[in-house]
């Protein structure tokens, strides 16, 4: 009969039952024993789920504060659990290394390093993966605005680079919550100006090897919560490109004879970014005059949510 594979803390009775023991370093030992009600493989498969499920609830509530704790083990941050990962289990090859411990030393000087394991939720992970993408958007901004030429025309690409920035930090502040006019608005500057996307593999790894190192802790110190990896945010399904010249011209000539309208709309719809919807919205009320003679749209805060 082929031997039975049993996760670490388990093991199987003459009799068949199962007994579970969950040994965590400065937590009170917690021990189940789980019978056998027949001899059958659904029996065990049963047995088994249902000793894993037990386990799992355990460590949680151990590390809940459901228990005593008698020594600081429960207090194990991300910082700790890279360190460790960097000293026991890191890859032997060189290259591969030096890699990781960039990687590490980048995360440990994160806010998120200080961070306690037991307290650390899916959610959590992606914000910071979320900032570690704004990161990259604004380091780019950055060179782009310090390679722009010091001539009127690269003088213009500073100004329109320097408000795609302060566009991403208001779309960063509200959280998920920015308008789709912004979003859009903020899309149509970085295809402009070759703001290209971000740079997904870095940011991959870095979450990879955060897994790598709460998997190595959880394995070295029995129980400290895994987190299962993220993936990278799905790109947009939007628009790649503007219209060119010439299709841009047949647009606005087909439009003229469809409507007399057509044509100040496509123009606005192309300049603005505004979609279908947004333009269908648009009231006399919404136009303000500037300073310099122009005139600009303002839609209420609440528009385009």
């Amino acid at each position: 009969m082929k031997k039975e594979k049993l996760p670490r803390g388990f093991w199987r009775a003459p009799n068949g039952s199962l007994r579970v023991l969950i040994r965590i370093k400065g937590f009170p030992p917690a021990v189940r024993t789980f019978k056998l009600h027949a001899d059958t493989i659904s029996e065990r498969k049963r047995q088994l789920v249902e000793a894993e499920l037990w386990a799992a609830e355990a460590r949680r509530k151990l590390y809940g504060g459901d228990a005593a704790v008698a020594s600081a083990d429960r207090a194990m941050t991300l910082g700790d659990a890279l360190r460790l990962y960097a000293r026991e289990g890191l890859s032997s090859r060189p290259a591969n290394r030096r890699k990781d411990m960039l990687r590490i030393e980048a995360v440990l000087r994160d806010e998120i390093a200080s961070r306690r394991i037991a307290s650390l939720t899916l959610p959590d992970l992606a914000t910071y993966r979320d900032l570690l993408i704004h990161r990259d958007f604004e380091r780019r901004i950055r060179a782009a605005i310090e390679a722009a030429e010091q001539s009127p025309e690269g003088r213009a690409r500073q100004t329109r680079l320097r408000l795609l920035l302060a566009l991403r930090r208001e779309a960063r502040r509200a959280d998920g919550e920015a308008s789709g006019d912004l979003r859009r608005q903020i899309a149509r500057i970085e295809s402009e100006e070759g703001i290209g996307p971000v740079a997904r593999t870095t940011i991959s790894n870095r979450m990879q090897l955060i897994n790598r190192a709460m998997k190595f802790a959880a394995q070295t110190n029995h129980g400290v919560p895994q987190i299962a990896g993220l993936s990278m945010p799905a790109s947009s399904p939007g628009r790649t490109r503007r219209p060119s010249a010439d299709e841009l011209e047949a647009l606005l000539s087909q439009g003229a004879v469809e409507h007399p309208l057509l044509p100040f709309l496509i123009r606005l719809a192309v300049t603005t970014g505004l979609r279908r919807e947004r333009l269908l919205e648009l009231r006399t009320s919404h136009l303000q005059d500037l300073s310099d003679g122009r005139k600009a749209i303002v839609f209420p805060p609440s528009a385009g949510r």
